[in-house]
């Protein structure tokens, strides 16, 4: 399911075709769900296989293996141009409503090796990759080929002894790294590149040692990327056939700035001086909350329409949104994206106050750029990870979310709607069960923006928001 320079609604019509149609010869669909008893054919969510593995192992070259959420182990091998793709529950099958941040598919190495390795022409959508360490080279993954694309993925805590604490790059010309989250990883690179002309794109480097490191001839790109608290340099471009292109990418608090044929840039003043560099900038990127992960960009973020919108294949950001979003900021017929993996749409939820059985939990909700005022919420419980669909039915005028949590429906307690003020806001409350047995269940609450008129059919959810009962 190649989607780097197509258009969108061409694509989504092919997605769909494509993943309902019966399986042809020339590419063929594959499912896992952990929960299954046991393997089938892996050719319906029904007969799912239980392991990625498996999966991939069933394609002979350019199939697609769709994966339900659940904490898999490694090591995974990803061969003859096998496409991955996480977000989607079991009984979806259009992978544009993935959720990847909400619905999990987790790859956790445990510590006891390299998580996933991928070879010419493989593309991984949508993963969490965590507690890496390699005996060698990519602690998180290793790229061997050419052609390979890494979409939506999250690294954490990954180790190497060799290059690339999380990933990597090496025998590849043309990797694309995009939309993706590198954070925790080890002592040394986070990611590191064996020469070829990679493409960095609207990644997020976080709480790393090193940022990226390039070795060999090429001409490596890097676009729209933020390198924020690292311990190290956000990049270096030691070798002397290196012609880095570094634009549109955000620095801040990091231990240096860039290094080009082993002289450091000293800010970000001077690196948009060279002819190869420009329109890069400093300063509090204003996430949500990064030490959570949480790289969504607050209304206020400098990162907003700052990006570079030259990458006609990155159409998507982490949460499987359309970019670049025009929220009018700059003059022209479109604004540019912004940098970084998520992009803005000026819709927040956020929750305050005690998170105890019994409690009032305050939500504050805004979408200051819809079209309409009238929104809709609800809440649920679940014992883990709580998976919603990226849709609500409406009957009447009551909500119906499709929540579940691996498998287990929780109890749906409270839908609520109402509207939203002149600003785009609302702070409504949820009341907690008094309930002892709830402590340390997931708390899970989703809100979408109605239309005032027209209140049944099919919304797409607006945001989501997850907390723990303490």
């Amino acid at each position: 399911m190649r989607h780097r320079t197509a258009s969108l609604p061409c694509l989504a019509a092919a997605a769909v075709l494509l993943l309902l149609a019966a399986p042809a010869a020339a590419h063929r669909v594959f499912f896992v769900d952990p929960s299954v008893a046991q393997s089938g054919t892996g050719m319906d969510w029904s007969t799912a296989f239980k392991t990625i593995q498996e999966g991939i192992d069933a394609s002979d070259g350019d199939d697609t293996v769709i994966i339900a959420p659940g904490v898999y182990a490694g090591p995974i091998t990803v061969r003859l141009g096998a496409q991955l793709y996480g977000g989607l529950r079991p009984g979806q099958y259009d992978v544009f409503k993935r959720q990847p941040l909400i619905n999990r598919v987790v790859i956790d190495a445990r510590g006891a090796g390299r998580a996933m390795t991928m070879d010419v022409g493989c593309e991984l959508n949508g993963l969490w990759i965590l507690n890496g360490n390699a005996s060698g080279d990519g602690g998180g993954l290793l790229v061997d080929g050419n052609a390979t694309f890494v979409s939506g993925c999250v690294f954490v805590n990954c180790r190497a002894s060799g290059n690339g604490q999380a990933i990597h790059v090496k025998n590849s010309i043309n990797a694309v790294i995009e939309n993706c989250i590198v954070a925790y990883s080890g002592v040394g690179a986070a990611i590191t590149v064996a020469g070829g002309s990679p493409e960095f794109v609207n990644n997020a480097f976080f709480r790393n040692d090193d940022g990226i490191s390039f070795t060999g001839t090429g001409a490596p790109a890097l676009a729209n990327n933020s390198f924020y608290r690292n311990g190290g340099r956000a990049a270096d471009f030691p070798a002397t056939g290196a012609s880095p292109s570094i634009e549109n990418n955000h620095f801040d608090q990091n231990g240096a700035l860039v290094r080009v044929l082993q002289n450091d840039i000293p800010n970000v003043a001077a690196l948009n001086a060279f002819t190869w560099a420009q329109y890069n900038l400093g300063g509090d990127p204003r996430f949500v909350d990064a030490n959570a992960l949480d790289f969504a960009l607050e209304p206020d973020s400098p990162l907003i329409d700052t990006g570079k919108d030259r990458l006609i294949w990155s159409f998507l950001d982490i949460a499987v949104q359309i970019r670049p979003y025009d929220d009018k900021r700059v003059a022209g017929p479109s604004s540019p994206r912004d940098i970084g993996p998520h992009e803005w749409f000026g819709t927040k939820l956020a929750a305050s106050g005690p998170r105890t059985p019994g409690s009032i939990v305050g939500l504050a909700l805004a979408a200051p750029n819809a079209p309409t005022r009238a929104y809709a919420g609800a809440c649920a419980f679940g014992p883990g990870p709580i998976a919603i669909d990226s849709r609500v039915i409406f009957l009447g005028a009551d909500p119906l979310f499709f929540l579940s949590a691996l498998g287990k429906l929780p109890t749906v307690f409270r839908s609520f709607v109402g509207s939203l003020d002149a600003a785009g806001a609302a702070s409504p409350s949820i009341a907690l069960p008094p309930d002892a047995r709830l402590t340390g269940q997931r708390f899970l609450c989703a809100f979408v923006v109605l239309d005032p008129i027209e209140r049944s059919g099919v919304k797409d959810i607006t945001r989501t928001i997850e907390i723990t009962i303490q």
